[in-house]
């Protein structure tokens, strides 16, 4: 996965500065990619997790490594993403879903977000 960084980094906080919309904008899609970080790193307790449909943490890398990040922000939109780098991420995905879950139980959140920042 391309991490962003730098430049992009630079301009998304450009960005934010020349609009308070915009900036309200990205803090709403950057609190709700958090958000479902969050919810995807619950409950991976060993002895639970698979109780639960969810993967167990064996070895302490895959919660930990659960990020969110705002990639862009510009007047066409904001983007953000939930990640991890790990390389066994994708396919504990595809046997316990965390990342999916975690999305789909923050979109009322992440509506209600933006429309309350402004966006219409």
């Amino acid at each position: 996965m391309k991490s962003i960084g730098g430049t992009q980094e630079v301009i998304n906080k450009l960005m934010m500065q020349r609009s308070a919309l915009l900036a309200r904008v990205g803090e709403a899609v950057e609190k709700s990619a958090v958000e479902a970080a969050n919810f995807a790193k619950a409950d991976h307790q060993p002895g639970q997790a698979h109780g639960q449909s969810r993967y167990e943490n064996q070895t302490v890398s895959l919660t930990p490594s659960l990020r969110a990040k705002l990639t862009k922000i510009d007047f066409d939109g904001a983007e953000a993403i939930v990640f991890s780098d790990m390389e066994y991420a994708y396919k504990v995905e595809t046997i316990y879903p965390y990342l999916w879950p975690a999305i789909v139980m923050e979109q009322a959140n992440y509506i209600r977000r933006l429309k309350e920042a402004g966006y219409k």
